[in-house]
């Protein structure tokens, strides 16, 4: 796992994980971002959009080869507090705010240009998605969502699968199929995980540390959530293994 940027301010810092703690990777953003998207995987990565260090809502989006990043285009709308899934160069976003509105729009990355998709039908920020470009899961977000949508890489439909507890600022994990929604916010720091299945939202095991916007990546059953605030701004890391356990297992630097 990797993650990029920040939200207790504007960073350019990243940071890897090993399995067992986290290191400083030695590469830095080239524009320090808050509230932004980012995906991919720990060696071909992907970061858009969010807040500058002037606080002003950005387009531009930036991709990391392994051992730099470097600028890839800039998205059609600028925008932060949203998610994206997908790889590299096929890489998925949507929702958002821009500050003045939340959005229905989506852009697809194709490795060197971003385009537009098909628009989501629920207009929100601070939601999760999972999956991939063509074949998404997006569900949650604001003020308290608990409305979930499929993307079958035109088009966003809306599904009777609803969250059990409608919350914002949730990270997920996994396919479009077989998901785990972590954490979140709903009325005050939430540790509820949820896993979809293909059909319903089931209850999980929730997190030892209940916060909202944290990060969240792997798969359903081998998840990992960090960082994100509590009380104030947390750099505690979970490791989920099946239905049975969180792990409190190593502190984000």
């Amino acid at each position: 796992g990797s993650t990029t940027g920040g939200s207790t301010g504007s960073t350019n810092t990243c940071e890897t994980f090993n399995s067992v703690s986290w290191s400083n990777l030695g590469a830095n953003l080239t524009t320090t971002r808050s509230f932004h998207g980012s995906g991919g995987s720990q060696g071909a990565a992907l970061a858009m959009g969010g807040f500058n260090s002037s606080s002003s809502v950005i387009n531009s989006s930036e991709r990391f080869n392994g051992s730099s990043w470097s600028g890839s285009g800039n998205i059609s709308t600028a925008r932060f507090d949203f998610y994206g899934c997908g790889i590299q160069n096929s890489f998925l976003i949507t929702a958002g705010s821009t500050g003045s509105g939340d959005l229905t729009s989506t852009e697809f990355y194709n490795g060197a240009t971003w385009a537009a998709g098909g628009a989501n039908n629920t207009a929100r920020n601070a939601s999760a998605m999972t999956g991939t470009s063509g074949a998404a899961l997006y569900f949650g977000g604001n003020v308290s969502n608990t409305v979930t949508e499929k993307y079958n890489g035109n088009v966003w439909i809306v599904i009777s699968a609803a969250l059990n507890t409608g919350r914002s600022a949730l990270a997920g994990a996994g396919t479009q199929n077989s998901t785990i929604a972590m954490g979140g916010f709903a009325g005050s720091p939430s540790a509820i995980t949820e896993k979809y299945n293909g059909n319903v939202w089931l209850s999980s095991t929730n997190l030892n540390t209940a916060r909202y916007s944290p990060a969240g990546s792997g798969t359903q059953n081998f998840a990992l959530s960090y960082g994100g605030f509590s009380v104030s701004a947390s750099n505690v890391t979970e490791k989920f293994i099946g239905d049975v356990a969180y792990q409190l297992y190593s502190l984000f630097k």
